[in-house]
């Protein structure tokens, strides 16, 4: 059971990495994703919790180890929505010419829902996974620039992290176990993948397809590995074998499950086609409080503005086209500028009309000539 714990989450960055390098139908990328990032926390809170059975820590028996699991749960739920709370005040009352400050800021929030829910005894991971949910939720000054700078804080703190997982492996233990490990993988990908995907999507609208390419996206990643040393920190694994099992199975999972994940969905015809990302891009960051954005809207084929000029298109006063990337080079619109197949328009716009604009621009020319039947 405690193996089957620290298994039982997925890698959100290389799902979210394969889902992008291979677009895949909106409802499903989204599904893959929530589950990855998701699953996280109740891994590392059951694995805990096993861990402590396992030790006796809670010898007065299963009664006052799932209320423990329950407390973990709920308390660090509630940590988190706290912290949110207090963290877009602090956000929105910083007020400070220096971005440095809310860069600071960003880090303190997440440090200070772990510190709060592990003072009372609550589970930290799951404090900072809702909190970080909600607040990325949220609105709140300056919040694309940290979002940004927390991207690197990730990207570096993944490498870190590789590193010293790859320091601790250990690849000649692993021909001792190998047969444990292939056939947990074996069991983990053909049978319990698709009975916890069958049974979590009992009640929703997917067809075989979308539940088939559901049950081949679980690819394991960092966080069973790093789950892995839980037991030998507590005294549980002194030979390493749980480690060994753990990285080899997650090894398994990497190459077959990840390497492939593109080719299923094109399989499967669950893919969209790619957008050409533009070598550009122009954001607005405000240090204060503000209901208008930057966004971007790609020109594909069929749209309604492809064709006409920017003075016709009839967009609302307080919206303005700042700038049109077209053939890798970006240029600043006039008034007879005319819009063509492949631009990308970036557009300054109140956040609520952003919407109503994209739609006006990009829906369907209803003046197009009909198929023959």
């Amino acid at each position: 059971m405690m193996i089957g714990s620290i298994l039982s989450s997925t890698d959100a960055a290389a799902v979210i990495m394969a889902t992008r390098q291979t677009p895949i139908r909106r409802n499903l990328a989204t599904t893959l994703d929530v589950e990855s990032a998701a699953n996280d926390p109740m891994a590392i809170l059951l694995t805990t919790t096993f861990i402590a059975a396992i030790k006796g820590q809670d010898g007065s028996g299963w009664l006052p180890l799932t209320l423990g699991l329950i407390w973990s749960f709920v308390a660090g739920v509630g940590i988190g929505w706290v912290t949110c709370k207090i963290g877009r005040f602090l956000f929105d009352r910083l007020e400070s010419e220096n971005r440095g400050h809310y860069f600071v800021l960003g880090i303190t929030v997440p440090l200070l829902a772990y510190g709060g829910a592990e003072a009372i005894n609550a589970n930290g991971i799951i404090a900072v996974f809702f909190g970080g949910y909600w607040f990325g939720n949220t609105d709140f000054t300056f919040k694309r620039g940290v979002g940004h700078f927390l991207d690197g804080v990730a990207s570096f703190s993944n490498v870190a992290l590789f590193l010293m997982l790859g320091v601790l492996a250990n690849p000649s233990g692993f021909s001792g176990i190998w047969p444990q490990a292939v056939l947990i993988s074996v069991l983990m990908i053909l049978v319990a993948r698709p009975v916890a995907v069958l049974l979590s999507t009992a009640f929703f609208k997917f067809d075989w397809r979308e539940r088939s390419f559901l049950i081949w996206g679980g690819i394991k990643g960092a966080v069973p590995i790093v789950l892995a040393t839980y037991p030998a920190a507590n005294g549980l694994d002194p030979d390493g074998h749980v480690f060994s099992i753990v990285f080899f199975a997650v090894l398994m999972t990497c190459l077959l499950q990840g390497t492939t994940m593109g080719p299923m969905a094109k399989l499967l015809k669950l893919t969209v086609p790619l957008k050409k990302k533009a070598p550009y891009t122009v954001e607005l960051y405000a240090t204060k409080r503000c209901d208008t954005d930057l966004f971007e809207v790609h020109i594909d084929e069929g749209a309604v503005s492809i064709g006409k000029l920017i003075k016709d298109l009839q967009l609302p006063s307080n919206v303005l086209i700042s700038s049109i990337v077209r053939e890798d080079k970006i240029m600043a619109p006039r008034g007879d500028t005319m819009i063509e197949l492949g631009d990308v328009l970036f557009l300054l716009s109140p956040v609520k009309s952003i919407e109503e604009v994209t739609a006006q621009l990009t829906s369907p020319d209803d003046d197009e000539d009909p198929v023959p039947a």
